[in-house]
């Protein structure tokens, strides 16, 4: 109201550039986008084990730890969506760049580019083995082949070497991630050096229970 008058005027809504700006801290976001309306207080954190998980994120986010965590567990007791919203908030504090990467569809497309489009290949390997933090969800249900074992290897390694923050969540234990990437006795080799990369890492295996509660 200016002059006697009332003057109307365009503004960006701020609850879309608060959104924004969070999507900007993901390289690569595999999750709903409407999510990143959700607040923290929306995870249940009803049992021990999820009160531990929610303070190793809390940990990493006032830089106390980076320790990786793996998230087991039937099917729909939120694991994804536990993952999802800590690591929203991670991005609220400027924790970034941030991969969070369906396995299935991410793994297939780094195969299927380091045969079509090697420099997107590369990018992606680059991101997925350097950025802050990785969110590898529903890990285990990719194609399992020598290809994508190997990548995966690599990629482990380099996070593991350079202490950058990482998140499983799996239908599958660390020990039956093993058994399912060997196929044979060469692979065998490798699987285990995966599994022991995770052993290490990770500080237990959070089993989010046998009941699923989400659908």
């Amino acid at each position: 109201y200016e002059y006697g008058q009332v003057i109307n005027e365009l503004r960006p809504c701020k609850k879309i550039l608060e959104k924004t700006k969070l999507e900007k801290q993901f390289i690569i976001s595999d999750f709903d986008h409407n999510l990143f309306t959700k607040n923290i207080k929306a995870v249940d954190v009803s049992t021990n084990t999820r009160k531990n998980v929610a303070k190793l994120f809390l940990q990493y986010k006032m830089d106390e730890n980076d320790r990786w965590i793996y998230l087991t567990g039937v099917a729909n007791t939120g694991r994804s969506f536990l993952a999802t919203i800590y690591t929203i908030d991670l991005a609220k504090y400027n924790k970034g760049p941030i991969c969070f990467i369906n396995a299935h569809q991410r793994f297939k497309e780094l195969q299927d580019t380091s045969i079509t489009d090697k420099s997107r290949f590369q990018y992606l390997l680059d991101s997925y083995s350097n950025c802050p933090i990785l969110v590898i969800d529903d890990f285990g249900s990719e194609l399992r082949n020598d290809f994508i074992r190997n990548t995966l290897l690599q990629i482990l390694i380099k996070r593991s070497g350079k202490k950058l923050f990482t998140v499983f969540t799996s239908d599958y234990t660390i020990s039956e991630i093993i058994s399912l990437y060997s196929v044979s006795k060469a692979s065998s080799i490798e699987a285990n050096r995966i599994g022991k990369i995770l052993t290490e890492e990770c500080i237990k295996e959070f089993n989010l229970g046998n009941i699923g509660v989400y659908r």
